[in-house]
């Protein structure tokens, strides 16, 4: 049973709601004017269910209605207005002023049973709405809190993968490198590096992990560990003897293998990397290089630029793949551009690729433009053909010119 505010300043009609509610079981607060009925319609645990005279001292029945109404926020009532007015214009202002139901007079007990009975199931049914939205709205603060969260921790993890990224030019007169990096999301399954592994010698690589998110970035991350040189130790790259202190340099070939073994596809989740791996003699100027699933490596120079292949799979296809390699002799001019598939796989509206061939042509044609001009005027020229403004996967360019 509910708790019902009757106001009405006929006594007679009020003891009379009274006596009849309280006999159908519910509890009842009574006022004789409106303004009394306002102010016990603000006291705490105020009933939702009112019975309102139409015409009252003080506020009457609509005018209580419609400033209910308009300060009403987190608790419904539920108003009926009590009237002997039966006119078609009356009863639209009552229904304009935002009550829920009439009850004529002289009212009937069963009648006004039957709607009271109606304006506690819509109560119920409010309230229950009411307690829904305020459950939703702890979820959403607790999911915006949590996405907040999650997106500072990507924003410190991308940092942690940029400053993984090259920072300086190597301490050599021989050569200059320079690159570009642009991630599609928060975290790139692209990294690139090159760094010196003895006084003659530079290693580099572009790679590309499948997919994107967290666990490409992931990969990543734990495969430049690996391409990572270490002072006075053996790595993947170079053997260092401790009686000469000098380093053997592991053929790029031998270096993607010994990749092959440690990072095996995952076949839960498909996840594999390409790679192209080079080092440079900078005495010699001999570039060798080998690539496993990656696109092939632009050489340009004074008369224009070519695609040089290196076939391979892809890192974790095959444990006993056995990768080929490519020699390059190089001279003064010569530039190299290593990238990832984002670049010619990049599509227009007609979902044409920008193609491998479009690159050559536009390092020709950039030949005589400095290197990072030229790297620049590359990445513009794929999102000039891509029909959107944000690429669909990481953008990835290292080149380097001998000098």
């Amino acid at each position: 049973m509910s708790r019902i505010l009757i106001a009405e300043d006929d006594l007679v009609t009020r003891k009379m709601l009274k006596l009849t509610l309280e006999k159908f079981g519910h509890s009842v607060i009574d006022a004789s004017d409106g303004d009394r009925a306002w102010a016990l319609l603000h006291e705490e645990n105020a009933p939702q269910l009112v019975i309102l005279d139409w015409m009252m001292p003080g506020r009457d029945g609509p005018d209580i209605v419609s400033q209910l109404r308009a300060e009403e926020s987190d608790k419904y009532h539920y108003i009926l207005l009590l009237t002997s007015k039966s006119e078609k214009e009356d009863i639209n202002h009552g229904w304009q002023s935002g009550a829920d139901d009439f009850i004529t007079k002289p009212f009937d007990r069963e009648e006004l049973a039957l709607r009271v009975w109606a304006g506690e199931r819509i109560i119920a049914l409010e309230n229950n709405l009411a307690k829904k939205n305020q459950e939703l709205g702890i979820a959403n603060k607790q999911i915006s809190a949590a996405n907040n969260r999650m997106k500072d921790e990507l924003q410190a993890a991308a940092k942690t993968q940029a400053a993984l990224l090259p920072t300086e030019q190597l301490d050599n007169e021989r050569v200059k490198f320079n690159w570009k990096y642009e991630p599609c999301e928060e975290l790139a399954g692209d990294i690139l590096n090159f760094f010196k592994l003895d006084d003659e010698n530079i290693g580099m690589y572009v790679l590309d992990v499948s997919g994107h998110g967290v666990a490409s970035a992931l990969l990543s991350v734990t495969v430049n560990r690996f391409l990572t040189p270490q002072q006075r130790q053996s790595t993947i790259l170079s053997k260092y003897d401790e009686a000469t202190r000098t380093y053997d340099i592991v053929p790029p070939a031998k270096v993607l293998e010994a990749l092959n073994k440690h990072f095996p596809m995952d076949i839960r989740t498909g996840q594999y990397f390409t790679i192209v791996y080079g080092v440079l003699n900078t005495r010699e100027l001999k570039f060798r290089f080998s690539s496993a699933g990656h696109p092939p490596v632009i050489m340009s120079d004074d008369e224009g630029a070519e695609a040089i292949p290196c076939p391979g799979l892809p890192i974790g296809f095959d444990e006993n793949e056995v990768y080929s390699e490519v020699a390059l002799d190089m001279k003064s001019g010569n530039r190299l551009y290593f990238y990832s598939d984002g670049m010619n796989e990049t599509k227009n509206a007609n979902r044409e690729e920008f193609g491998v061939e479009n690159l050559v042509k536009n390092i020709a044609h950039l030949r005589s433009t400095g290197l990072q001009d030229s790297l620049e005027k590359l990445v513009d020229s794929a999102r000039d053909w891509n029909f959107d403004t944000h690429f669909d996967d990481d953008i990835t360019i290292l080149s380097l010119e001998i000098t």
